[in-house]
């Protein structure tokens, strides 16, 4: 990448770039000597257009064109985490209730809900995975909502964002210990990821029309049946104008007449 030229040499310690391109620490520079040879060099410091390498180069002289082989500032935003999908889901946590002979709490049930789609009017979700925890229940002398929150939320470097945390029936006046709360979310997640593989496998042994367009979950849901053609036709506007309007290839007219466009 051609940075600029070299407008002046101070002694053997730096040298100032007649240039628009801005530098960083470490660049990396090199240019074409008078024997018509490349040498290269690396940026110690950098002051605006002036440039301190970390060993002035022999050869460099005035009005030489200098050239970037080592963009810092380039590598660095290629280092930079790039952009990351997650699959929302809803935490529920409540406490469960023992029976007429046992009144008091008997443990806590999570259950973990994904978020299928997400607008102003809120979402769509359905229930995954739950799970039961056994222990002992005691009131919180303060309220412990944005903890149990906090701990359930954290989901780490999973393929899940909390989107939400939701406490029923009195939860959050009841104290849980973090590691408790810990050992709940690891297993309810854990059960999401067998349950997700499982629907997975089915989905893939089943086929991909059966999963897609049976039902608007990719899961098995009560009364699922095969759509007919006509049913595949979700808009009703497609049946003013015929599949030949928007065709660009042989793909895009069997995809309009798979579903129910002819």
């Amino acid at each position: 990448e051609f940075v600029g030229k070299v407008k002046e040499i101070r002694g053997n310690i730096s040298f100032n770039v007649a240039t628009v391109a801005s530098f960083k620490n470490g660049d990396g520079l090199c240019f074409i000597n008078d024997d018509r040879e490349l040498e290269g060099f690396r940026v110690n410091r950098v002051e605006g257009n002036r440039l301190y390498p970390f060993g002035m180069p022999e050869h460099l002289r005035p009005g030489m064109a200098l050239y970037r082989n080592n963009d810092r500032a380039f590598e660095a935003l290629l280092a930079r985490k790039s952009a990351e999908r997650k699959i929302y889901i809803v935490i529920a946590m409540e406490p469960v209730m023992g029976n007429e002979f046992r009144k008091e709490p008997q443990g806590v049930k999570a259950t973990v809900n994904i978020m299928k789609t997400i607008d102003a009017a809120g979402g769509l979700i359905y229930q995954v995975a739950e799970v039961f925890k056994e222990l002992k229940l005691e009131k919180a002398k303060r309220p412990q909502g944005e903890n149990i929150k906090a701990q359930m939320s954290k989901l780490g470097d999973t393929i899940y964002e909390a989107y939400q945390v939701e406490l029923l029936k009195g939860m959050e006046t009841y104290f849980v210990p973090n590691s408790i709360l810990t050992a709940i979310r690891r297993e309810l997640i854990d059960e999401l990821t067998k349950a997700n593989q499982k629907q997975l496998d089915k989905s893939l042994w089943g086929g991909w029309d059966r999963t897609l367009f049976n039902n608007g979950f990719g899961f098995s849901q009560p009364g699922e049946h095969r759509l007919t053609k006509e049913e595949l036709t979700w808009q009703p506007e497609y049946g003013k104008w015929g599949y030949l309007y928007n065709i660009a290839n042989y793909d895009a007219r069997d995809f309009y007449q798979i579903h129910g466009l002819s």
